[in-house]
């Protein structure tokens, strides 16, 4: 797909989300997060720079998958893969198959289904990833589920939000639960993986759209952070950036 195809895709696409907004068929918050264009998104650059360096055909599970962005950023990249969304939100799974009919793409299946109970046979994946959804499920139950339903060798990669968010999202979404980078780590060891790399992830739409900051400023400033000495690297990450764990099954 050409770039100007690509562009032209996603705006019809962003057209649909400002009916349903000025309908009031979407709230503000879901309108606002998913129309944000996947260029402004450096984790969906990231996670997938891993999966289309993997030379083989691959078949990916992404679990909260929301209106597919992540599927449509891989499918316009890369033929040689077959994807498969899970969402508990029957209206975010019909615009995900919107979006893959406007894009014309059609190696991707979108279903209606509960992350906690994830309805795939063992070893069904090579590569499972769960983006910006962490902070809203029981994330170590899920890794151990991830862990049956995974290939030998392949691969969990897991988003998890930055120190500063959980300052801030309580007071509208108490739910929400805190996840540590140790808990995280320890529970992929548990379940048999191996941590291949931590990588430091984004600054929040929300941040961005508050302080106008430009992509590519803000792959600038995570490369400025990476340089740090390890101590004040941590202070930076914890307080402005996701973390990426990318994580392999052992065999």
């Amino acid at each position: 797909m050409t770039e100007s195809a690509f562009q032209n895709a996603e705006r019809a696409f962003r057209e649909v989300l400002d009916k349903l907004y000025n309908a009031s068929r979407i709230d503000y918050t879901t309108y606002f997060y998913f129309s944000t264009p996947l260029e402004n998104r450096p984790s969906f650059s990231l996670m997938s720079e891993i999966i289309l360096k993997r030379p083989h055909r691959q078949v990916l599970l992404d679990l909260g998958c929301g209106m597919g962005a992540f599927e449509t950023k891989l499918h316009c990249e890369k033929r040689n893969i077959e994807t498969v969304g899970l969402d508990l939100n029957k209206e975010y799974i019909r615009l995900a198959l919107l979006r893959q009919r406007l894009h014309g793409f059609n190696e991707a299946s979108f279903i209606v289904g509960d992350i906690h109970s994830i309805p795939f046979r063992k070893g069904a994946f090579d590569v499972i990833v769960l983006h910006d959804i962490a902070f809203a499920i029981n994330l170590y139950r899920v890794i151990k589920e991830d862990a049956l339903i995974l290939k030998n060798m392949g691969i969990l990669m897991v988003d998890v939000p930055m120190k500063a968010f959980y300052d801030i999202i309580p007071v509208r979404r108490p739910h929400f639960i805190k996840y540590t980078k140790k808990g995280i780590v320890n529970a992929l060891k548990t379940q048999g993986f191996i941590l291949e790399q931590t990588l430091l992830s984004e600054v929040p739409p929300s941040t961005q759209k508050t302080f106008h900051l430009p992509p590519q400023l803000i792959r600038l400033l995570s490369k400025i952070v990476m340089a740090l000495p390890k101590p004040l690297q941590k202070i930076f990450s914890d307080v402005w950036f996701s973390t990426i764990f990318w994580a392999k099954m052992q065999e």
